[in-house]
């Protein structure tokens, strides 16, 4: 009985091993222009967070006058947002890693969470199509992004095996944390708080 278990093991793995190695390869390394740029919008302390991506009109005009021609797509994962093109909320399991109560997401997600699903969302959408993205994020969007990617790099067993993101720009990001989340009682507060545990953890990683 052990031996045809541990057969049954060998065999799981060669496949699982099979499928990532049929998975297209990622692109080399390029700076060109003609990549699709990922807009991960900061964190919203007022009201009813429904329409932050608007705020990327300006860059988005602004790296067209650049020579940018690839897609950009703006990025959501606040539940009531409208203006944005894709969600991060599908993606990954509602009831794993840090899981919001009862799959609200709202202020009180926290930041790992959203990494999580981030983390998804890329290889789902783009990674296992053999396309690479760069990320553009704001304030504690860029968290969200270095969060997906530090658990990817360390091969959590709950995020995919690869992330095909090439570049990251973080504006205004706070990764010593922020003094003003001091005087928020939120979780993504609490997150980016100086000395939580979640930026403790980012440094270590």
């Amino acid at each position: 009985m052990k031996r045809m278990f541990n057969r049954s093991v060998v065999a799981l793995v060669a496949a699982f091993s099979l499928l990532v190695v049929l998975a297209p390869a990622a692109d080399a390394r390029t700076d060109t222009r003609d990549k699709r740029i990922l807009m991960l919008h900061g964190y919203q302390p007022f009201g009813t967070p429904t329409s932050p991506c608007d705020m990327w009109g300006p860059m988005e005009n602004a790296l067209r006058g650049q020579g940018f021609t690839g897609p950009i797509t703006t990025v959501q994962y606040y539940g009531a947002q409208v203006a944005c093109d894709v969600s991060v909320i599908p993606y990954g399991s509602p009831t794993a890693h840090y899981a919001p109560s009862g799959g609200v997401h709202d202020r009180y997600v926290s930041i790992r969470h959203l990494g999580y699903e981030f983390a998804w969302m890329v290889p789902d959408l783009y990674s296992r199509h053999g396309q690479t993205v760069d990320v553009v994020a704001h304030s504690m969007g860029g968290l969200v992004a270095r969060y997906a990617i530090a658990q990817v790099q360390r091969r959590d067993p709950a995020f995919p095996p690869v992330l095909y993101v090439e570049d990251v720009v973080t504006l205004g990001t706070p990764h010593d944390g922020s003094g003003l989340a001091s005087w928020c009682w939120t979780t993504q507060c609490g997150d980016m708080a100086p000395g939580s545990s979640f930026l403790n953890w980012l440094r270590s990683y």
